[in-house]
């Protein structure tokens, strides 16, 4: 199964004059604020990742599992999708997310208690990158169970 279509829709306004230089970009605004892409189940992306699940949603996109075909192994594939929570679409967003990618990537490559970076792309308009798969729970929910983490076993 592959990703569907990009959709594009423009609202229209009775009450907007069908004139005016504003219009292209007004467009174009209306285009970014509507996901391009159908994430679901079975969308294989760049030939060669399979989404399995939706692992987290945030205010820059949302975090798939998805299994690797090629190497056949389970990959974590973040997607730049702004509308998913409510961040803009805008080009300071998609600046953000590729310096994410980017300094992810660099530090990934120094450091052993950095999540990888295994590759990159985009999808029919939607930036994306791949990275390894951790097994376990988040910081957030271990705080939730067990409250605060003594110094020793923080440092």
């Amino acid at each position: 199964m592959a990703f569907a279509a990009p959709t594009h829709f423009r609202e229209s306004s009775p009450d907007r004059a069908d004139s005016g230089a504003g219009r292209a970009d007004e467009s174009r605004e209306k285009e970014r604020a509507v996901p391009p892409l159908s994430f679901r189940r079975g969308c294989v992306v760049a030939g060669k990742y399979e989404l399995k699940r939706l692992l987290a949603r945030g205010s820059m996109g949302e975090v798939w599992v998805a299994h690797h075909r090629a190497l056949d192994c389970d990959v974590a594939v973040k997607f730049h999708c702004p509308w998913s929570g409510g961040g803009g679409g805008d080009d300071a967003s998609e600046a953000r997310f590729l310096r994410e990618a980017r300094v992810a990537a660099r530090l990934s490559r120094r450091s052993r208690h950095i999540v990888r970076v295994t590759d990159h792309g985009e999808e029919n308009g939607t930036a994306y990158f791949v990275m390894e798969l951790l097994a376990g729970r988040t910081l957030e929910s271990r705080l939730m169970h067990y409250g605060t983490m003594p110094l020793a076993e923080v440092s």
